[in-house]
């Protein structure tokens, strides 16, 4: 379990940005299961204030978010991760022009729902980096 306001190292830090209760629970539980630190928050607001504060080794993104859209969390990601934290955007749009335009705003990686948390994973491309 990650506990809010200690750091984790980066590089087993990963930041879930899902509106979808079940679905962001399924990531966090089964990324921890595997070793990971994970905070898991529902919104582009709350998705920037983590990105401001903390590193991550992943920001998994989904596309439509209440508050906002997915897509401009990618910028965010890319410009408060100075490391280059894996971007995956999971979202239930699979049409290539979501996949194109995240992309071309940096995007690591596009998933379409449905999903596994091991699709997750190896979108991250983590385990070489950890040794997970």
């Amino acid at each position: 379990m990650t506990i809010p306001g200690v750091m984790q190292p980066w590089t087993r830090r990963i930041l879930v940005v899902d509106d979808d209760p079940p679905t962001r629970v399924m990531l966090h539980d089964s990324l921890e299961l595997l070793g990971y630190f994970v905070d898991a928050v529902p919104g582009v607001d709350e998705a920037r204030f983590a990105l401001g504060t903390g590193a991550y080794a992943a920001v998994v993104i989904d596309v439509n978010l209440p508050d906002g859209s997915g897509m401009d969390l990618i910028k965010t990601a890319r410009l408060t991760q100075v490391h280059g934290a894996r971007v995956v955007v999971v979202t239930g749009h699979a049409e290539d022009v979501f996949r194109r335009r995240a992309e071309l705003l940096g995007a690591d990686a596009f998933i379409a729902k449905p999903f596994t948390p091991e699709d997750v994973l190896n979108a991250c491309d983590l385990r070489a980096q950890t040794g997970a």
